[in-house]
Formats: C-alpha cells, structure tokens, sequence
C-alpha cells in the first residue's frame, strides 16, 4: 500500500493540470493579498460611510417631518433618523479614535435596528436595511468588545483579520473548484488493466490509494493559499490572534482567529474528500469528464433552484458546501429560513463520505481494474 500511495504521488505531483491549480492558486493569493492591502481593505471609515448609505436611502422613503420625540413622526421614521445620528456618531468616533464613543453608537445602532423590526411598516425598508441575523451578529461581536473593554479595530485589516476574509472567500467556492479538479480521478485509469509494475491492482485499495494521494494535494492547496496570503502581513500590520468574528453556527458565537480559521481549514479540507470521493464515483458510474463535473455542479445547484429544499430536506449533504454562506446566517434569511448551521454541516458531510466510501467498497469493487 506504501509504494502504491509513493507510486501514485510521483505520477500527480507532476501533472500538468496539478502544477497548474497550484501555480494559480499561488497567483490568486500572492494577487488578492497585494489588492486587498492597496484598497484598504476593511477600513472601518469607509465600511461605515457604505453603511450610512442604506439608512439615507431608508429616509429618502418618508416625507421630512419633525422626528423629535413629541413630533408627528411615525415611530419607524424616528427610529431611522436615530440610526443616521448613531452613525454619524461612529463616525466621527472612528476620526478621532474614541474607542469608547465607538462601542456606545454601535451597540445602540443595534438596539435601534432591533426594534425597527417589529414597527409597523418597516416592510417599507426590509430590502434596504440589514438582516435581523446581520443585526444580531454585529450585537454579540461590539457586546463581547465592550466587555472585554477592547478598542475596536480602528484601522484597515491586520493579517489575521484578511486571513479570516481569505478563508471565507475562497470557501464558499472550494467545493466546486475540488471538484473540477479531482472530475477526471478515474478517467485515465480505465484505459489501463494494471497501473504498478504491471500487476493487477484490488480496484477498493487502488481507489483508497487514489483518494488519499489527490487529498493530500489539495492539502497542499491549501497550504500553497496561505503562504502566497503572507506578503498581506509583510506589506501592513500581522494583528493578533485575539482578533474575533462573530458568526451563525445555531447561535451566534464568538470566534478567534485561530478558531475559526482551523474551523475553516478543517471544513475545506473535509469538502475536499466529498468532492474527490463523489468524482470516483460518477467517473466509474458515467466515466467521463464533463456529465461528472455537469453532475457535481448540479447537485450544488439544487438548493439554489429549489430554495424550500433547505426547510424540507434539511439533511441533503449540498446544502452545506458553502460554509461562509452558513457562518454568516444566510440560510435564515429568503423565502422559506431554516436554522441550517457549519456544525451541522460537519456532521451531516461526514456521515455522507462514509456513505460514499461503503459505496465505493460495497458496489463498485470489483477486485481488478477494467479496461473501460
């Protein structure tokens, strides 16, 4: 099994496809990481002026009266003129770095949020305003900031902050690109009888082999992404690993850098093995390239398609690819919510790959490789 797994390595390790997906993924990280820091990114003034903008927009919706408290104004129009003060209030906190005068605005923009929603006529400007769950993640992240009486960042991402956006972009997508990498596994491997030292190969032990070694390459995806992510750190500030983010997994928790970027790690390292397994599959199912990748594709895309899918069939492994879309609490939000959580989803997919794999043992073992 030993020189099967090296057998196998020395062949992947220099192919073509193989060097190019890390040649590109080196380019996207080394590319983002340079842009990111020359955008600011994460600037907390100018999040905060885009911010602002929904609630002016919000009043542009009511005729200008008098929003005083004794004044004619409706509640809901009291209230949003109250969030445009506590926005500028943040903001002039943030010009002149009062770290204490930023955490009040903030946490009292949340509590005006929270009660906007249950105003009448706040229909007017649901489409405009931030979501309950977005309001609620923003609550938890300045509540845990004001009780550790911690400055909030008042300037432009540090590493360990853009490492956490970093994980969080490309793991929305890491399913689909694993897939197209690992959709042509088995392709070539049944145009022969035998693969090492021309001897006959059990196919389960082949395909475990197989699987492990395309693994451990997007293993070293994964590593070739946050290294070529460092120049970020070289070029501003490295941050502290007590940097936090709030997130949705059935309740809104508090996470630290190391927290949630090995969570992310882990779940895309686990996508990984889903995606190489089900591309054994449909190649020695279909045994071609594109119906595999068409099928993969397809099988992400039914949530999207069918969004009442999410509340009737919570346990459809697919729904969980997208874990950022999880973290942030997007699947309680659309037409039919459902409380569907990352840790879930770790479950849900790892109960799934043991499936494949006792169907990769179970059905389509067949004790040789057969010339397709």
């Amino acid at each position: 099994m030993i020189r099967m797994l090296k057998t196998i390595f020395l062949v992947e390790r220099t192919d073509k496809k193989t060097l190019f997906a890390l040649l590109a993924i080196a380019v996207f990280s080394l590319a983002i990481s340079i842009y990111s820091y020359q955008i600011d990114l994460g600037n907390p003034i100018a999040e905060k002026s885009n911010e602002s903008l929904t609630v002016k927009v919000a009043l542009n919706k009511f005729q200008v009266v008098d929003a005083t408290e004794n004044g004619p104004g409706s509640p809901l129009y009291k209230n949003v003129v109250q969030q445009d003060h506590a926005y500028t209030k943040q903001g002039m906190a943030l010009k002149v770095e009062r770290p204490e005068l930023y955490l009040e605005s903030a946490l009292r923009l949340t509590q005006l949020r929270k009660e906007a929603f249950t105003m009448d006529e706040y229909d007017k400007v649901a489409d405009i305003m931030p979501q309950m769950i977005e309001n609620e993640l923003d609550y938890y992240y300045y509540s845990y900031l004001a009780q550790l009486d911690s400055p909030p960042p008042f300037e432009a991402y540090s590493y360990t902050q853009f490492l956490m956006y970093l994980l969080g972009f490309v793991g929305a997508f890491w399913f689909l690109i694993i897939a197209v990498y690992s959709s042509n596994i088995m392709i070539e491997d049944f145009r022969h009888t035998t693969l090492i030292k021309g001897y006959p190969i059990a196919f389960d032990r082949y395909v475990l082999a197989k699987v492990l070694v395309t693994w451990s390459i997007t293993c070293l995806f994964v590593l070739t992404l946050l290294v070529f992510s460092l120049p970020y750190g070289f070029l501003g500030a490295w941050g502290t690993l007590s940097s936090v983010i709030s997130v949705w997994n059935g309740e809104v928790e508090i996470h630290s850098v190391l927290s949630y970027s090995s969570f992310a790690i882990g779940y895309m390292l686990l996508l990984s093995l889903v995606a190489i397994v089900s591309s054994v599959i449909l190649n020695v199912l279909v045994r071609n390239v594109y119906i595999t990748v068409f099928i993969q594709l397809g099988l992400v895309a039914l949530p999207l398609m069918f969004p009442r899918l999410a509340s009737l069939v919570p346990w459809y492994p697919y729904h969980y690819v997208n874990f950022p879309a999880l973290l942030r609490g997007e699947s309680l939000l659309g037409a039919y919510p459902a409380e569907l959580s990352a840790s879930m989803g770790l479950i849900i997919l790892s109960i799934y790959l043991v499936l494949l794999l006792a169907l990769v043992k179970g059905f389509l073992s067949s004790g040789k490789l057969q010339r397709a």
